[in-house]
């Protein structure tokens, strides 16, 4: 004879259930057409001139200017409605417009993207309220992108149930374990 706790079962399955929703990441792409803009409804993007002597522009791409100083304009990704960046990759328009790019998440430390031919990665980020790159080049080169690849996730939020149940526990035999249990309200109101 086995004893099976209904609470726990239940538990055990929604624990479960949101751990799985949790692990979905989405991806999306966007081919530059402006400064500005976004790239789906959860990732905004803004432009930044920084110290560049020209402001970012797009003229069949999207191009962000260097300065002598490593502070070239920038590009700015922003999630909203709980989004969190994981991954974006950086498409450059040829090798020949592919400078040192440095990046930050949620504004803290400078990091070097990885570059590989002319896609620029950046991993094992957790961009809540922004990830932004820029050209970090101190010679003549533009950093000159055809398009960007981001992917977010968004946590699963839990909130507390208000069920209650007459008698938390049933002992049955694994082998009949059919049974009725009836639900009511922890705060007097109708079982939802």
């Amino acid at each position: 004879m086995r004893k099976t706790t209904f609470l726990k079962t239940l538990l055990l399955f929604f624990s479960l259930m949101l751990t799985s929703l949790a692990g979905f990441a989405t991806t999306v792409s966007h081919t530059f057409s402006g400064t500005n803009g976004s790239v789906d409804s959860n990732i905004a993007f803004t432009t930044q001139k920084n110290s560049a002597s020209s402001a970012p522009a797009f003229l069949t791409e999207l191009r962000l200017y260097y300065t002598s100083s490593g502070d070239g304009c920038s590009l700015t990704l922003t999630p909203s409605n709980g989004a969190v960046i994981t991954q974006v990759k950086i498409t450059a328009s040829s090798a020949s417009y592919t400078p040192t790019v440095k990046y930050n998440v949620d504004g803290g430390s400078d990091a070097t993207a990885t570059l590989a031919s002319t896609v620029y990665t950046i991993t094992g980020v957790n961009a809540a309220t922004s990830l932004k790159f820029r050209n970090a080049n101190t010679t003549n080169t533009q950093l000159r992108i055809t398009s960007i690849e981001v992917t977010y996730s968004i946590p699963a939020v839990c909130t507390a149930s208000n069920l209650a149940f007459a008698q938390p526990v049933v002992n049955k035999l694994v082998a009949d374990a059919a049974f009725t249990q009836t639900a009511s309200s922890l705060n007097a109101t109708t079982a939802k």
